[in-house]
C-alpha cells in the first residue's frame, strides 16, 4: 500500500525507478533490492523511511562533501539501540557496529549512525555483497 502511494506521487518522473522491498529485513536488504537498477557511477543517498524530520539542507551538505562514504552521525547521551561509529586515527569511519555486536570498549562510544549515508554505487555494491543476516 505504501509503495503504491510513493509510485503514484512520483508518476511521470522519467528518471525514477522503484524497487519494492516486499519483505522488510533491514536497510542492507533494501539496498540489495534497489542497487541492481542503480548505475555504477552514481552516488547513492540512503535514507530511512522513518526519519521524516531530516532537513533538505542537511542532505545538500552531505552531497557537497567529498569522499567515498559520508555518514550522518549524531552524538547521543545514551546511544543504546544505535549502531556505533568506530573512527580511525584520522577521524574516518572504520566500522559501524550494531548495538547487539558492540564489545565492552565500543559500548561507551556515543557517536552513532543515523542510518543516513551517501556512498558511491560501486562501493555500495561491494559492501552489500558481503552482507549477512545475523539475526
Amino acid at each position: 500500500m505504501a509503495a503504491t502511494k510513493v509510485q503514484t506521487a512520483f508518476a511521470g518522473q522519467a528518471d525514477l525507478r522503484c524497487a519494492e522491498q516486499a519483505q522488510q529485513l533491514g536497510t542492507g536488504h533494501a539496498l540489495q533490492q534497489a542497487m541492481p537498477a542503480v548505475p555504477g557511477a552514481a552516488r547513492v543517498l540512503v535514507l530511512c523511511g522513518d526519519a521524516p524530520l531530516i532537513r533538505a539542507d542537511t542532505l545538500r551538505r552531505m552531497l557537497d562533501f567529498p569522499g567515498h562514504l559520508v555518514v550522518l552521525a549524531a552524538e547521543l547521551e545514551d546511544p543504546t539501540g544505535y549502531g556505533r561509529l568506530v573512527l580511525d586515527a584520522q577521524g574516518r569511519v572504520a566500522a559501524i557496529v550494531e548495538q547487539n555486536d558492540v564489545d565492552e570498549r565500543q559500548h561507551g562510544i556515543r557517536l552513532v549512525n543515523t542510518g543516513i549515508v551517501l556512498a558511491e554505487a560501486g562501493r555500495l555494491n561491494g559492501w552489500r555483497a558481503r552482507l549477512r543476516n545475523w539475526s
